[in-house]
């Protein structure tokens, strides 16, 4: 039975009932015979139609899609700001140090750390090479592509 508070509430609550039964592993045509069941119809009374439960689906993906983009994006504008802070603080302790040498400070460690981590976060860090060899310096074979032979590494 379609509610009778509006069409706004009625898509409200079919779509509150696809995204339901979608978490839970259900297929389209499934989803579509739930509504039906539960009494979630048109306003004629007709049931769903499958296309418009997978409108309604998609509409429903796009905005799990941007919510956890934009929780990604927080947590690592978070992540961001707490290795900042910890940075600042170790650079305060290097600088406060009356050690002759700042470089062998503890804290010089810490603080390379903090900038490779926050590097790793960004995207920012360079990738490392990795070189693949053929089984005792023999050339490597790959399907499809030239021979590559340690000669060719460099």
């Amino acid at each position: 039975m379609t509610p009778k508070s509006g069409p706004k509430e009625a898509r409200a609550q079919r779509a509150d009932r696809i995204a339901y039964w979608r978490l839970r592993g259900l297929s389209i045509r499934e989803i579509t015979k739930k509504l039906a069941e539960e009494g979630i119809t048109r306003p004629n009374g007709a049931p769903w139609s499958h296309m418009t439960v997978k409108k309604d689906l998609d509409k429903l993906e796009t905005q799990w899609q941007e919510r956890a983009a934009r929780t990604t994006a927080t947590h690592k504008a978070n992540q961001i700001a707490e290795i900042r802070e910890a940075r600042r603080v170790a650079w305060a302790r290097v600088k406060a140090t009356k050690e002759g040498d700042l470089y062998s400070h503890e804290d010089i460690g810490e603080i390379r750390r903090l900038l490779e981590l926050e590097a790793k976060i960004l995207g920012t860090n360079a990738p490392e090479q990795s070189i693949v060899g053929g089984m005792e310096d023999r050339p490597l074979m790959i399907k499809g592509y030239k021979t590559v032979s340690p000669e060719d590494w460099d």
